[in-house]
């Protein structure tokens, strides 16, 4: 397994990977809304990293991270995309990316990580705590319209 910076030529297997990996997550609730920020998130080259892990030349994995500042003005970095081929789940291919995201933020003096789990995404939620992403908070949405008041 190597993990590396993207290429343009990862394309077709990242394409690939994230159809698989949307499939998977789409039985959890505020599944599409996470996908879509995910998506839409854009970064400069100096405040993100965009990594894949290959096995046998293959995409098996991905993950961006984004340096952000927190109220204090401490850099953060948040995960945006860690995601693995959900058949290939098991073989340490996110240990590899949440380690190499650590390593980048670190070198760029960023304190915290964050990220993401659906609710009911018991295995993402322990996935992370065991690499020291503790869970703090619960995000609650909804439409802005069409409520009652009540």
């Amino acid at each position: 397994m190597e993990v590396r910076q993207v290429l343009p030529s990862d394309e077709p297997d990242l394409v690939e990977l994230r159809r698989r990996v949307v499939d998977d997550l789409m039985q959890y609730r505020g599944a599409a809304g996470l996908i879509a920020a995910s998506a839409a998130t854009a970064a400069s080259e100096d405040s993100s990293v965009h990594l894949v892990v290959t096995v046998a030349g293959v995409v098996a994995g991905e993950a961006r991270g984004l340096l952000l500042a927190d109220s204090e003005e401490i850099p953060l970095c948040r995960i945006e995309v860690l995601c693995t081929d959900p058949e290939l789940r098991g073989l340490g291919i996110g240990h590899l990316l949440i380690e190499a995201v650590a390593d980048w933020a670190a070198q760029r003096s960023a304190g915290v990580m964050e990220a993401a789990a659906l609710p009911g995404d018991r295995s993402t939620k322990n996935f992370l705590e065991a690499h020291g992403l503790v869970a703090h908070l619960i995000v609650a949405q909804g439409p802005t319209t069409g409520h009652s008041g009540r």
